[in-house]
Formats: structure tokens, C-alpha cells, sequence
């Protein structure tokens, strides 16, 4: 049996679901295996802002640890790696947030003893549901992979040294010096929890950035409205005036960029204050997340004509932008969502503009990691242009023709020698294409 160890400011699981995953554990791992419940580390993120990450449990085995996100859905789910739905209601994908809760665990485990920077950290998560299953995800996802029901498959996965990479006593010396250190860190919650934003009542954590944190959110009174809240935290410690104002610049520029457009359809506009204290800045969307390109695309194929009507849609937003002049450098299927009557552009957080040099600040390069199919190169440099924005729109218009992207990366472009070969173009992959116009409106080169 497996030995539970409290956190000293901790009474253990604190809902129904997590009390069957912790009982669940300690009957079934092995001894020398142990269980800390509840856990709550202080990170101070890059820019010298404070966050206080909640562990649902970690789990120090004698060969690895393992940080369990754990959630008690009833009902309908399904999920890839890019979104999951809970009763047709998008859900952010928990792995994110555990796997970014493991870096910060990781980087700790190693400032304190050098000797424990080889201790690997799994992140998983589980669903404690009795009626929950797996049977809605992508079986060839990693979200399908690192999800486990309360069953014999979490338990193997758990005990097993091979599954993870690792020899089998790979840091049993000192898993136990492992296991106190983690409860003994866990931090006493001397707030009380959360429960409003800006007059808004706080359904959900949504997700924990380095700067932010983003809630779901509805008014007490009209709780079918919901809104998407975005609080970040404008004073951080350890940085100098200069710093500091770069800092706040950063966190509002998607705010300067609103403030030079004209209201359009095309382009979505939040709602940007400031806290009293004027510690705290606010960005608040309307809860459209259902609504985005990148899960309309995992849920349906588009006619032509809607994807042309998507492309045009987009188009006007950027050339509204790009009039005044605001490069986006984010278009993307996330940042595009499809609307009653039409799609809008939102996402202006990493947008260049002019004022950038007045005001001596960047939103800075893209590193390589971050990759994905719709940067071309000169992001990479911390170059733009509205030329960026038509790359990675057309990038979308390929995907909507054909189902998917023409490659991974620009690095991938790179070696098909900056264009697509015959076997890319869509007419040749969905034989329905004209040859001629959306073959050259995809084209890339």
C-alpha cells in the first residue's frame, strides 16, 4: 500500500473526485510509493510576477514522479490535442496546464539538490467519474495516451519503470527525501479563494500563463451570459522603472492596437480596464471558444464556398489592420472565429505597430520550439510585414480546401525549396479544386 503524505498546511482532497483518485492510489500502488495530495508552490515567473500553482497530487514512485491533474466530469466528453469538449461545451485541454505545472515542479525539484535534476516528471491526467471513459478521445492523441480512468491501465502505466523511460530504481535513494520536500514546501492558502473578477462571478480556471490567469466568468444575474477574463499583474517585483514600463506595454498592447482601429465585424474587440489599484489590468471577451476555426476544423469539413467566405471575412480584418498600419503575427485557426453572420479576427496581443518604436519595445522573436504551420521565417527574426499576415492566411485557406496543413513548419517549407510541389497543391489532394485560382491562392511560394 501506498504511504499518503499530507502537505503541513494541507487536510487532503478537497472534493469527492479527488478523494477517490487518493483512495484509489493507496490501495492499489505498491509500498515505497507516495502520494502528496493538494500541493501549492509559489513560481515567480520571468518577468518577476508572482503565480501559486495547485497540484492535485503528485505521486514519488521509485523510479519517477508523477503529476496527476485530475478531473470529476460526468457526461458526455471528447477531446484531441488541441480541444476538448465536455457535453459540447469546449473545455481548455488540462494536459497544457499540467505539463506547464511540471516545468515550474522541475525547475524547483533542481534548485534545491543537483542530485534530483534526474528525476523524470510525468504528466498525467486522470478522470475519477466512475461513469467517465476515454472512448470520445482521438486514440492517436497524446491527450488519449496520458489520460487514465480510476483503473488497472493508470496503475501499470504508474508502476511500470519501462513506460516512462526509466530504470526501475532509478531515484529510490531519495524518493522518500523527494516526497517531504514537496509536502513540507506546499504552501499555506492564506486567502480565501477566488470567486469574482470584475464584478463577475468565476465559474473556471481556464488557464495560467507566465503573466496571466484567464477565467470563465457570468454575471450573477444573467448567468447564461459567459465571459472570458484575462487578468494580468502589472506590478512585478524586481524590476527596474524602465522594465517595469516595458512590462505594462507588453501586457497592453493588444489594448494600443484596438485603440487605433475603427470598429469593424471583422475583427473582434474586447474590453480592456484597469483595476482601481491600477495594479491589475483586464481584458474581457465575450466566451466564444465553441465558436473558433481550430474547433470548427476538428469538428467539420468546410464547402468552398464557406471557406472562401471564412478567407475573404479575415482578409477585410487585416486589411483594416494593416491600414493603420497593425500587423497581427498571429493568424491562425485559434485566433479566428466563425460568427453569426461572419468570421472576425481577434488575438492582437503579439500585433507590431509603429508605436513599438516610440515607446522602445517589442513584443520580441518567436523562438524556434513555438514553431508552428502558420509563421513564415521572418517571424523568427523579429521581422514583419503585412506580407506576414498573407502567409499565414493562406496557410488557413489550404487547410479549409483540403483538410490540412501543407507542412509542420516553415522549416519544412524551406526544403520543398520555398513552394509547393505538384503533389501539395489542393487541386491534386481534393480532386473537387479548380486547377487554376485556389490552386494559385494556396500556393505559397
Amino acid at each position: 500500500m501506498a504511504t499518503i503524505i499530507n502537505p503541513k498546511f494541507s487536510t487532503g482532497a478537497v472534493n469527492a473526485g479527488e478523494e477517490r483518485l487518493l483512495k484509489f492510489l493507496e490501495v492499489n500502488l505498491p509500498d515505497g510509493y507516495y502520494i502528496i495530495p493538494n500541493a501549492e508552490f509559489a513560481n515567480v515567473n520571468p518577468r518577476g510576477g508572482v503565480q501559486y500553482l495547485e497540484y492535485d497530487c503528485l505521486v514519488v514512485a521509485p523510479h519517477a514522479i508523477f503529476n496527476i491533474e485530475n478531473k470529476d466530469w460526468g457526461g458526455q466528453l471528447e477531446g484531441n490535442d488541441n480541444v476538448w469538449y465536455l457535453n459540447d461545451s469546449e473545455r481548455a485541454n488540462p494536459l497544457k496546464t499540467v505539463r506547464f505545472k511540471t516545468s515550474v515542479l522541475a525547475s524547483k525539484l533542481k534548485a534545491k539538490n543537483l542530485q534530483w535534476r534526474t528525476a523524470w516528471i510525468e504528466s498525467i491526467v486522470t478522470l475519477s467519474n466512475p461513469r467517465q471513459n476515454k472512448f470520445g478521445f482521438d486514440r492517436d492523441s497524446d491527450c488519449y495516451r496520458a489520460t487514465y480512468t480510476l483503473g488497472e491501465e493508470l496503475i501499470d502505466f504508474i508502476t511500470s519503470p519501462e513506460r516512462v523511460g526509466k530504470q526501475a530504481n532509478a531515484i529510490q535513494t531519495f524518493a522518500r527525501e523527494i516526497a517531504d520536500y514537496l509536502s513540507g514546501e506546499s504552501l499555506h492558502r492564506t486567502q480565501k479563494e477566488r470567486t469574482e473578477v470584475i464584478g463577475l462571478r468565476i465559474e473556471e480556471v481556464l488557464e495560467k500563463g507566465d503573466d496571466f490567469t484567464e477565467y470563465l466568468c457570468v454575471p450573477e444575474d444573467f448567468p447564461e451570459r459567459r465571459y472570458k477574463v484575462r487578468e494580468y499583474i502589472l506590478n512585478t517585483a524586481g524590476k527596474s522603472p524602465a522594465e517595469q514600463e516595458t512590462h505594462s506595454n507588453q501586457i497592453k498592447n493588444a489594448y494600443r492596437a484596438m485603440m487605433q482601429m475603427p470598429t469593424s465585424p471583422y475583427i473582434i474587440k474586447p474590453e480592456f480596464r484597469l483595476s482601481d489599484d491600477r495594479l491589475r489590468f483586464y481584458e474581457k471577451n465575450d466566451y466564444l471558444d465553441e465558436n473558433r476555426l481550430s474547433s470548427e476544423l476538428s469538428r467539420r469539413t468546410f464547402t468552398q464556398f464557406d471557406a472562401i467566405k471564412i478567407v475573404l471575412d479575415i482578409a477585410h480584418g487585416l486589411k483594416i489592420a494593416h491600414e493603420n498600419p497593425i500587423y497581427h503575427r498571429a493568424v491562425c485557426p485559434e485566433n479566428i472565429y466563425l460568427l453569426t453572420d461572419n468570421a472576425a479576427l481577434s488575438g492582437f496581443g503579439r500585433s507590431w505597430f509603429a508605436k513599438h518604436i516610440d515607446l522602445n519595445y517589442t513584443m520580441g522573436p518567436i523562438t524556434l520550439d513555438m514553431a508552428n504551420p502558420y509563421q513564415p521565417a521572418e517571424l523568427f527574426q523579429d521581422d514583419v510585414s503585412s506580407a506576414t499576415d498573407v502567409y499565414s492566411l493562406g496557410v488557413i485557406f489550404y487547410q479549409l480546401m483540403v483538410g490540412k496543413v501543407p507542412f509542420a513548419n516553415f522549416t519544412d517549407l524551406a526544403r520543398l525549396g520555398g513552394k509547393l510541389p505538384d503533389n501539395l497543391l489542393p487541386s491534386h489532394i481534393n480532386s473537387a479544386l479548380p486547377k487554376s485560382s485556389v490552386s494559385q491562392a494556396a500556393f505559397l511560394g
